[in-house]
């Protein structure tokens, strides 16, 4: 039904100069497809909208797309090609000063980089955002809600030298 519904907008986007209207109807196209758990095809639409935005001028909404894009790699467990879309969109973020964007983006990449069993860079990403951004419950609630954390993450994560603030957090 909603893929009927994003196939008649993108009709309306015929034409010339309405790049970024076309790169959100692509981005709708892919959430979409991720919300029914096809990442692969999501892929294909992120990267579709991505390079309209790009033809925009859009960064913001660039960045946001290729942090998505990192998410639906992890979901297909191509865990590198996740990390670099996490950078490219840390980079983005950063260039136009979108320090929510970049705050989500160092969560992304910090699991990222847990979920590859490299926890001292896991550990030093998520350290990087709470020292710029934040209190360590706020993150805490934001792993969980984004990210639906496992008991064995969590684990992973109290493992990690500095994450003590996690077990504070989980305390309350």
């Amino acid at each position: 039904y909603a893929i009927k519904h994003l196939h008649s907008a993108m009709e309306l986007c015929t034409g010339t100069g309405k790049n970024r209207i076309k790169g959100i109807v692509y981005s709708n196209y892919a959430n979409v497809f991720a919300a029914h758990k096809k990442f692969n095809e999501a892929i294909q639409y992120a990267l579709e909208a991505v390079n309209f935005l790009k033809l925009r001028g859009d960064r913001k909404n660039q960045a946001i797309l290729l942090r998505n894009l990192g998410s639906y790699h992890e979901n297909i467990n191509k865990f590198d090609e996740a990390k670099n879309y996490f950078e490219e969109a840390l980079k983005l973020h950063r260039e136009i000063g979108d320090r929510e964007g970049e705050a989500s983006t160092l969560s992304a990449l910090g699991l990222n980089y847990v979920r590859k069993k490299d926890f001292a860079k896991g550990d030093e990403c998520i350290q990087r955002r709470i020292q710029a951004f934040g209190s360590a419950k706020a993150l805490l609630r934001e792993f969980h809600g984004r990210h639906a954390l496992r008991a064995d993450t969590v684990r992973h994560l109290l493992q990690a030298q500095r994450c003590e603030f996690i077990a504070v957090a989980l305390s309350d």
